[in-house]
């Protein structure tokens, strides 16, 4: 599912981005099989969140062995293995506290962005996601790795803080996203919960206020107890997926 969500993002991002359609057939084939390596993991390694340094030897050298046979495969479109080694490369060096050097194609950094935003908004073991607030405001604060034009691509072509998207602030409030804001998708219009207060992010006088988080809201589907209702004099239509109880 990860790889599966890797490539859409990719394809999405690419044709925001405007790229030439063969790179961008090349990026989503990587995106698809850019784990190909981890088929290979031993089954106590699957799965795990953090790793000692010799299960990082294991999961290198699995790696590699996976984008060796992308090597061999994909003979006629070298690009698919060298996407998927400088994308696993960077976000590496990245994890273990180093500055990512060295040239890399415009593909890998498509799907580094791709990847990563991903891999912390999806289920995973071990903790909870991250939200697509916290996972855009990580991106953007690392452009050292974290292609910035990728990163607007992402912001414009998912809808994170869509009106009537509900968000935590800075300053403890609550409040509802009423219009977004098209230069900078972190500062949308709000209305405050507490008050009903309109919250425009992005006046120079709310500049201290942030969004901190997206709420995090319960299941909001419920069941309909239509015989109490009838009981009190209302007037109810039966829904479709109820049984009327013979009389």
């Amino acid at each position: 599912k990860h790889s599966l969500n890797v490539a859409m993002l990719c394809a999405m991002l690419s044709h925001t981005l405007k790229v030439k359609a063969e790179h961008q057939y090349s990026v989503i084939r990587a995106a698809v099989l850019h784990d190909i390596g981890q088929l290979k993991l031993p089954r106590e390694l699957i799965g795990k969140y953090e790793l000692d340094e010799e299960e990082k030897k294991i999961l290198d050298a699995k790696q590699s062995e996976g984008f060796r046979i992308l090597d061999q495969v994909f003979v006629g479109d070298p690009s698919v293995k060298r996407i998927c080694a400088q994308c696993y490369h960077y976000i590496r060096e990245f994890q273990d506290g180093r500055r990512p050097e060295g040239k890399i194609a415009p593909q890998a950094r498509i799907m580094i962005v791709a990847q990563t935003f991903d891999q912390m908004t999806a289920m995973q073991f071990g903790q909870s996601p991250a939200s697509e607030v916290m996972a855009i405001k990580h991106l953007l604060q690392h452009p050292e790795i974290y292609d910035k034009s990728v990163v607007l691509a992402l912001i414009h072509s998912i809808h994170i803080l869509a009106p009537g998207t509900s968000v935590e602030l800075s300053n403890k409030e609550k409040a509802l996203v009423i219009s977004l804001n098209a230069d900078n998708i972190l500062r949308p219009v709000l209305l405050n919960f507490r008050d009903n207060a309109i919250i425009d992010l992005s006046l120079p006088g709310n500049r201290d206020i942030e969004i901190v988080d997206i709420m995090k809201t319960m299941d909001n589907r419920h069941v309909m107890d239509t015989e109490a209702l009838k009981r009190q004099g209302f007037q109810v239509e039966e829904p479709e997926y109820v049984e009327v109880p013979n009389a």
